[in-house]
């Protein structure tokens, strides 16, 4: 019927030689090359050597008569009498993708931005790609032909991205009508810096975004101007009596007791001993305040507090064990007091620092609730002079919250339209004042028979 390549018997037909043992060329480990006898001009075929679908469909197509029998002995036994043996010298080993790792192609050019993105993102020096430790971090599991690029490339590469991301943000700010710049002075590390940002409301989705417009290091401040740009002797004005009972307030009632407190975070924030002692009898640290977050004050003295409530006994032995005056119990309705009045201008901050979801429309219901939740608040037996001074310093300091233009966005924004902070007909004359600016901006836009409802 068939030859094919070392095969240790031949397939006979009754006794009568049908096949030759002539050896054929083996095309690969897995394929063989086989040729049929029955065909005038012997056919050469390709099979596997773990399958004969090949020799099957020839012997159904040219050699239906002789195909019963062949497949009868195909069935007898393959490894001796049906089809030829093939003998394997090596198991077919695996084909080795060096380049991919689960699932993903990974060549040079993805290594090194990765490594790039690396760098970037952590603020690594330069020099990152030549420990030897990283470049094993990175190799493991590797092709051989993959490297880490060297801190010469590392510094081209970073250039070149930079310019492309700078070429990115000047067409996408130049798209841009309305956008506010921020510029931020400040502090770390024995350092000063100077950063600029800008904020933008998208006009497709409405979401706010932002940008780093630059963040450079500042070595040499020089005033441009005086540094004492006016000098004023002591009168004998008196001050407002408002002034002179909040400062005796502040001098005999609160600072005492937030000294007492700071002095309290600065033996933890000064002395490890002192931190771990802390940490030994409250199994945490204390919250300390930082001069550049405006309700750090407020989150410390919170957090301190709840801990003089529930756990007294773990208090006293940590300002007992750091040698510091004790918190009395006036102290602490003291701070109760000051933590009451405080909360809401906390929250409020919250809000109007807010990236996401600080609009125009948010600022007037802010201002408003905090005052009227300051108000409400009585019964303070220490610091009844904290809450109207605080009242006084809302209105001073944002006298034009309650204008019409903030309580119009305050009617567009979805939580406040229906909120109450002025009369009926005051809202009334917004909501119809809103009604015929809208449909201007309609009429210009060419939109007709708009339908909207306020």
């Amino acid at each position: 019927m068939v030859e094919t390549t070392k095969m240790s018997e031949s397939v006979e037909d009754n006794g009568d030689s049908t096949t030759t043992t002539s050896p054929s060329k083996v095309k690969s480990e897995t394929s063989v090359v086989v040729r049929c006898l029955f065909c005038p001009p012997q056919k050469i075929l390709t099979v596997t050597a773990n399958s004969a679908y090949n020799l099957n469909i020839h012997m159904k197509s040219d050699h239906r008569a002789q195909n019963d029998q062949f497949v009868e002995k195909t069935k007898k036994k393959k490894t001796n009498d049906s089809m030829p043996e093939v003998e394997v010298g090596t198991k077919p080993k695996q084909m080795k993708l060096d380049g991919f790792r689960h699932g993903e192609f990974v060549n040079q050019e993805r290594v090194d931005q990765m490594v790039l993105n690396y760098i970037i993102d952590k603020v690594l020096p330069f020099s990152t790609v030549e420990s030897g430790s990283f470049r094993e971090l990175v190799l493991t599991g590797k092709s051989e032909k993959i490297k880490v690029m060297t801190r010469v490339k590392l510094v081209d590469r970073l250039i070149k991205e930079f310019q492309i991301s700078k070429n990115g943000q000047i067409d996408k700010y130049t798209m841009i009508q309305y956008f506010c710049l921020t510029a931020d002075l400040w502090s770390s590390r024995r350092r000063s810096f100077l950063g600029i940002t800008i904020h933008w409301i998208c006009p497709l989705s409405y979401s706010r975004k932002k940008g780093v417009l630059a963040c450079r290091r500042i070595t040499d401040i020089k005033p441009t101007k005086p540094r004492v740009g006016k000098k004023t002797t002591q009168r004998k004005k008196q001050l407002p009596a408002s002034d002179v009972e909040f400062n005796a307030f502040r001098t005999n009632t609160l600072d005492p007791v937030l000294k007492k407190c700071q002095d309290l975070f600065n033996k933890q924030s000064n002395s490890s001993k002192a931190a771990d002692l802390v940490d030994g009898f409250l199994n945490r640290y204390l919250v300390t305040p930082s001069p550049t977050r405006w309700n750090s004050l407020y989150d410390s003295v919170l957090f301190l507090s709840t801990l003089l409530d529930k756990k007294p006994e773990e208090m006293n032995n940590v300002i007992t064990g750091l040698s510091l005056e004790k918190i009395s119990l006036r102290d602490h309705a003291i701070l109760k007091e000051f933590i009451k009045l405080t909360e809401s201008l906390a929250d409020a901050l919250d809000v109007l620092q807010g990236e996401v979801y600080m609009y125009q429309g948010v600022f007037s219901p802010t201002i408003h609730k905090m005052s009227q939740k300051i108000n409400a608040i009585s019964d303070l037996k220490f610091c009844a002079v904290l809450k109207q001074r605080i009242l006084e310093s809302i209105e001073k300091r944002f006298p034009d919250y309650m204008k019409d233009d903030y309580l119009k966005a305050s009617l567009l924004h979805p939580l406040f339209k229906s909120y109450e902070m002025v009369s009926a007909s005051t809202k009334e004359r917004l909501i119809n004042e809103l009604a015929v600016e809208l449909q201007e901006i309609l009429n210009k836009s060419g939109v007709t028979d708009p339908t909207f409802e306020l």
